[in-house]
């Protein structure tokens, strides 16, 4: 698969607000298309009141599951912005690695054994070995963090395009139900279609939840990973950047011979 990309994490993310922005329109639809049928069939005497008793309750019940699942598009919702971060800090992060790159370039151009000597010179050697480890380990960290907040980025994508789809699905078995509901004074049998969208509405509440769960377990992963990557790493002694400790020598001005670095002669 495909790494995730600002412009897929906006496809994402657009069609998850067009299909939630559809969804808010949902509670109004429901409710008319229930009012206007209830009306026809009290039109029809005894077996219409009967019928719109019936109609009744399950208005009740369409409204309750869709205030159920507009609460929860609406928890998901804050959360959208989050895919597209990560990938744009993924690229910064990799920026950073090169940044490190050339820096470990760059001190293996700062060769001067031969130039100098005394223990200053020896010390610089040695520190600068140990700082090439800590630049590598540098860039491979920054690679860690730019590989797991892909993997956020791609989770929080997957999950806005699977509750997209739960939305759409759910709008599209209310169409369907609020136009056989209309028809219900010649067919009362016909409100059939409209329970099927209040069970879609669950069902879309059930999928979406399992879609907050996995994108979470991913999240859990990916925060242990980085959790782990930033403890100790290779060449970061407790943590911290190798120390340099030039000022523990003299300079090559001092004259009594106890000078920490000097030109060889």
């Amino acid at each position: 698969m495909a790494d995730p990309t600002e412009k897929t994490v906006t496809e994402a993310t657009t069609n998850f607000t067009t299909n939630h922005d559809q969804a808010k329109q949902a509670p109004h639809k429901i409710d008319d298309a229930f009012t206007k049928a209830i009306a026809g069939c009290l039109a029809g005497g005894i077996a219409g009141l009967v019928v719109a008793n019936n109609l009744r309750n399950k208005k009740r019940d369409a409204a309750d599951e869709i205030k159920k699942l507009l609460k929860l598009l609406t928890e998901v919702a804050e959360g959208i912005n989050a895919p597209y971060l990560f990938v744009q800090y993924a690229a910064s992060w990799q920026r950073v690695g090169g940044e490190a790159r050339a820096a470990y370039n760059d001190q293996f151009q700062s060769e001067l054994s031969g130039y100098w000597q005394g223990p200053a010179a020896l010390k610089y050697n040695a520190i600068r070995q140990q700082q090439a480890k800590s630049l590598e380990s540098a860039d491979k960290l920054c690679d860690t963090i730019h590989t797991q907040l892909l993997a956020l980025a791609s989770s929080g994508q997957d999950f806005y395009n699977t509750v997209a789809k739960e939305v759409a699905g759910f709008l599209s078995k209310m169409t369907a139900g609020i136009a056989k509901l209309l028809t219900i004074v010649e067919a009362p049998w016909g409100a059939s279609d409209t329970i099927d969208a209040i069970s879609s509405a669950i069902t879309a509440i059930t999928n979406i939840q399992v879609a907050v769960k996995d994108n979470v377990k991913t999240q859990i992963i990916a925060r242990n990973e980085l959790e782990n990557a930033a403890n100790q790493p290779y060449g970061f002694p407790g943590n911290a950047w190798p120390k340099a400790s030039p000022n523990e020598y003299s300079d090559a001005t001092v004259q009594d011979g106890t000078n920490s670095w000097s030109v060889p002669g």
